[in-house]
């Protein structure tokens, strides 16, 4: 990786949700299952470690590229 891909790498995380790990996102998948994914109270409730505003935050980043995720 050249030195100006690693800076992009570096401030694409430094953007995203570098907080979330992999159990983040099945746990915030299972509950939006559970709750509907509009009912980010509870399923930040389930989150442990993120609060409600990241819940939010992260909701509707997913929302608006979900799709990308059976692109790969």
């Amino acid at each position: 990786m050249t030195s100006e891909e690693q800076d992009e790498k570096e401030r694409l995380l430094e953007e995203g949700f570098s907080t979330w790990s992999r159990r983040d996102f099945n746990t915030f998948i299972r509950a939006c299952e559970k709750y509907g994914r509009n009912d980010i109270k509870n399923i930040a409730y389930e989150m442990e470690g993120q609060n409600e505003n990241e819940v939010e935050r992260y909701a509707k980043v997913f929302k608006e590229r979900y799709k990308e995720l059976n692109g790969k």
